[in-house]
């Protein structure tokens, strides 16, 4: 069996046309405001016992976890980065700056948006050291070509974990897209700039 865990909250229509369309049910996580918050953590821990799951894929690795899970654990999980990995680096140096700054619930965010736009090579070593937690915490750590395998290892100097790296390339390649129309793209992805870099689509002509 397989289930499906969702942050971000569909529409109804959404949602109903997910199920009839592709034949099986999803779970949404309660907080649909912070994806890695304690509510959503005990959610997901909960729902992995009751629901018997022997592996955790988390899709786009941004939450860690394999912190829920330890060795006495049936479930492992299995890390799945979703772009290259040298965006990591550019998606963080690349935040907005938070809104509601002047709260002092969003005081961290504050300074964490500080600390990464007044420190960047600091920030950049902070990424390196969460993508080695990633790689190590997790059963297997899956990429989509294998060139960014080679980034890893080399961002990480995790040259004994090697074995949990693998690359699953996307099943669509250029060739497959063929079109005799003139000056037409076809995206398929999400408009975010740091790590999709829609600019690039302005420039091909």
């Amino acid at each position: 069996d397989v289930c499906f865990l969702s942050w971000q909250t569909a529409s109804p229509e959404a949602q109903i046309s997910w199920k009839e369309t592709e034949g099986f049910d999803v779970t949404y996580l309660p907080d649909s405001q912070q994806v890695d918050s304690a509510v959503n953590q005990a959610f997901i821990k909960q729902f992995v016992a009751e629901n018997d799951i022997d592996i955790l894929l988390n899709q786009g690795a941004d939450v860690p976890l394999y912190r829920l899970f330890g060795k006495e654990d049936k479930c492992r999980v299995v890390n799945v980065l979703h772009g290259d990995p040298d965006w990591l680096f550019m998606r963080r140096r690349l935040q907005s700056f938070p809104a509601g700054s002047w709260k002092p619930s969003r005081w961290k965010s504050l300074l964490r948006y500080l600390y990464i736009k007044l420190f960047p090579a600091l920030s950049d070593k902070r990424v390196k050291e969460i993508l080695r937690e990633d790689v190590c915490g997790a059963a297997a750590y899956v990429v989509l070509h294998p060139s960014f395998v080679d980034k890893i290892l080399n961002y990480t100097k995790l040259e004994a974990a090697a074995k949990r790296l693998t690359a699953i390339p996307n099943p669509v390649w250029p060739s497959s897209l063929q079109t005799k129309a003139e000056k037409v793209i076809l995206y398929a992805g999400r408009f975010t700039r740091a790590d999709k870099r829609l600019d690039r689509l302005l420039r091909i002509w």
